[in-house]
């Protein structure tokens, strides 16, 4: 990469560009016929990239609408949403959504129009190496004028569990969420606890409102249940210590977690029933679909073995979200959603 960065998802094509970032906080787009890069943008000045604990720079991977780049920047100050001009690389505009400097945005932002004007979803995770983790999340106005503005902005904690006896914790949102436009919903997993007790809400599958016309806007709506923890156990172990103050992964170790969290982002569909379900793979190996209308689970499947590092695939995109116009000498804009990656 021309910033000497790795780069840490899927790159993004689109109207004859592949579009991709860097640990270091670098943006570049790439003509796809000759390979010459058409432009390129430095968004990070701190050049600390990513270690093996805590991610860095640009790890989701880029959306293109709108004639716009999307990108979520993981910098030492701040989690930021970035959005550059597809054909330049001029930034348009860059909006802080969390200001936590032990978290970072490592899900791929999603611009999405449920019929009221371009939004952008980005999530944030929370530091798990401390005792102040809150992650959460935004929907951001996703227009050139809007200038990113955040139109909700939510936690995944409720805050009388984030402040009750248990001192709830975790629950980041780290994949990139499914969108169901018509009826103005977002699905996606959730992270594990950063304490010794679970939220509902930790290690779950979960329905967000994307309606802006509806008192719960932007509120998670629905949830079910994943693997807990301790898994194959049944129900998670509660240990008379925990210690998340210190690095990850020891932390989860002191806690008797294993790390069991969502990290490979599922997909939507439809079933010979007519019912709409979403499946997600989750770390201990289990994919669990669950009817979308009820946030039942419907079937679970065990494809792996569960272990840290494991089961962490990714959503395979359509075919059409790939198909692109004749390369240019220049990254021709668009103002359709197209090429979005889910790295």
């Amino acid at each position: 990469m021309p910033d000497g960065g790795k780069i840490q998802s899927v790159p993004t094509e689109a109207d004859g560009c592949v579009f991709t970032g860097t640990d270091l906080g670098g943006v570049v787009a790439i003509n796809v016929a000759t390979g010459q890069v058409v432009w390129k943008r430095a968004l990070s000045g701190d050049g600390s990239g990513s270690s093996a604990f805590v991610g860095a720079g640009l790890v989701g991977a880029p959306a293109v609408a709108n004639g716009l780049v999307y990108v979520g920047l993981t910098a030492s100050d701040a989690s930021r949403e970035v959005a550059l001009d597809e054909a330049t690389g001029a930034v348009v505009w860059s909006t802080v959504i969390n200001n936590d400097s032990g978290g970072g945005a490592d899900s791929s932002p999603v611009p999405f129009d449920v019929g009221s004007g371009p939004m952008l979803f980005q999530s944030y995770q929370g530091d798990e190496s401390g005792p102040h983790s809150n992650p959460g999340y935004a929907i951001l106005d996703a227009t050139r004028a809007g200038g990113g503005q955040i139109l909700v902005a939510k936690k995944m904690i409720p805050v009388a569990d984030y402040a009750g006896p248990n001192q709830d914790r975790g629950g980041s949102i780290t994949t990139t969420p499914a969108i169901d436009v018509a009826r103005k919903l977002a699905f996606t997993g959730t992270g594990n606890p950063a304490n010794a007790h679970r939220n509902p809400v930790t290690d779950s599958e979960v329905k967000i409102d994307l309606d802006p016309a509806s008192t719960t806007f932007g509120d998670i709506v629905g949830v079910a249940q994943g693997s807990p923890e301790d898994y194959p156990l049944p129900s998670d172990m509660t240990p008379p210590t925990c210690h998340h103050e210190i690095q990850w992964p020891a932390s989860i170790f002191t806690c008797l977690q294993t790390d069991m969290d969502y990290l490979s982002s599922g997909n939507l569909y439809t079933a010979s029933n007519g019912h709409q379900y979403f499946a997600e793979l989750q770390k201990s190996g289990v994919v669990m679909a669950v009817d979308t209308t009820t946030m039942q689970p419907a079937w679970t499947a065990t494809i792996g073995v569960p272990c840290l590092g494991c089961n962490l695939g990714r959503a395979r995109p359509t075919a059409s979200r790939y198909t692109s116009r004749r390369p240019t000498a220049t990254c021709s804009a668009s103002t359709a959603i197209r090429g979005r990656s889910t790295g």
